[in-house]
């Protein structure tokens, strides 16, 4: 009896002595004191190798940390601990998804919705994967499912105008991105993405009230002073975009296209200071496999054929990966050869100014001829001479790829 009493006695001191050192390292833990933390949950887990909740918020910690193999490694042990608990499998999901594994994060979230399909997060989650695929149409669905679900939840509301972005129903998003808003006023990241909005529809004044707020949240992100660049770019503000641009780069050199737009500003403003060896760098990194620059930029930083379809292909493959063929070699006739002109240039423009005498005199009697206008429109003599050049002349501004085709 004695014995049995001394070991029922052990268990309780060793319990309690576990439920110390968790509080203490749950406090530790809130206080952003991570490596204290990280050393507290591992005395716990020494005490009880399956000790659900320290298992995962030392994933948590692991993941804070970027150490993503370990943050994943606990957080499966949590998961054999708890297989169906939501915490667990978000978690789960977001280590895959910070070691962009997206396929694995995109399953690891389905097994979430499996478990409570009515959670917003994880549709969330799903339709920012496909984002990052390029599947705007199938993660806007995943985005209306979550609002389905909660109509003013935030952060669906803004990525729903991310989607909507891409499949250029640019006043769509822009509805989406108020109402994002109108949730969280001071949210920098929604600030942002409806300052981006704003700039592709020519509101570059109120882009820029949008993006100097976001900035002055978090002053030290590179997207956004980035995003302000092109923006003070449109607004034909060349020093001061040259300075956003130069700091994004310093922030983040590595910044897709950064180190390229704050090269050609800086040229716009006839600022020559150190170019021969900022022209090498941009070129160099371009052959490296970089995408340092875009293509038309590019053009006048570095004369080397052979850089500048690296260049191109760089860019081709980061906007625009191969996605799924909408016809698969069905044959078809018609009784003139089909040609489209896509250009967002049917306008006032040197462009059309050179090319609508090629439009007119096209042999009209072997080919049929259309133009798909995605720029602004206006009412000028040129546009109307070029309407009256095709066939068929389309305005597809605010429609989608899929819808064009």
């Amino acid at each position: 009896g004695r014995q049995r009493e001394g070991i029922v006695s052990q268990q309780g001191k060793g319990q309690l002595r576990l439920e110390r050192t968790f509080q203490s390292a749950l406090a530790a833990h809130q206080s952003a004191r991570l490596n204290e933390a990280s050393e507290l949950y591992e005395q716990i887990l020494r005490l009880d190798r399956r000790h659900f909740p320290t298992l995962l918020l030392l994933g948590a910690v692991k993941a804070q940390q970027a150490d993503y193999a370990a943050a994943e490694r606990l957080t499966r042990d949590a998961l054999r601990v708890q297989p169906r608990d939501l915490r667990a499998l978000l978690q789960h999901g977001n280590v895959l998804l910070a070691q962009q594994r997206y396929d694995d994060a995109f399953a690891a979230f389905g097994d979430a919705m499996a478990v409570n399909p009515s959670m917003p997060e994880v549709h969330v989650n799903r339709g920012a994967i496909l984002m990052l695929r390029k599947q705007a149409a199938e993660a806007l669905a995943c985005f209306d499912a979550a609002l389905r679900i909660a109509p003013r939840f935030a952060p669906a509301l803004c990525n729903r105008g991310n989607a909507l972005q891409e499949l250029n129903r640019l006043d769509d998003a822009l509805a989406a991105y108020d109402a994002a808003v109108r949730e969280q006023a001071g949210n920098a990241e929604y600030l942002a993405s409806r300052a981006n909005c704003l700039h592709r529809l020519k509101r570059d004044d109120m882009a820029l009230e949008d993006i100097d707020a976001a900035l002055k949240a978090q002053p030290s992100n590179a997207d956004f002073h980035y995003n302000r660049g092109n923006i003070l770019a449109a607004l034909k503000k060349p020093a001061e975009a040259f300075a956003a641009f130069d700091a994004a780069w310093r922030i983040a050199p590595d910044l897709p296209y950064a180190e390229g737009d704050r090269l050609y500003a800086k040229l716009a403003i006839c600022d020559w200071s150190d170019l021969a060896r900022e022209l090498d760098h941009v070129a160099a990194n371009v052959g490296q496999g970089r995408t340092a620059a875009r293509p038309f930029a590019f053009l006048a930083m570095s004369g080397t054929s052979s850089l500048q379809a690296q260049c191109a292909k760089l860019f081709i493959a980061r906007e625009f990966p191969n996605r799924p063929a909408l016809r698969h070699g069905e044959a078809y006739d018609h009784a003139r050869l089909r040609i489209a002109y896509l250009s967002a240039d049917f306008r006032d423009h040197p462009v059309a100014l050179l090319m609508a005498g090629v439009f007119e005199r096209h042999d009209r009697a072997n080919f049929e001829i259309s133009a798909y206008s995605f720029g602004p429109a206006g009412a000028s003599p040129m546009r109307r001479r070029l309407e009256s050049a095709f066939d068929r002349f389309l305005d597809v501004r605010g429609k989608s790829d899929g819808e064009i085709a």
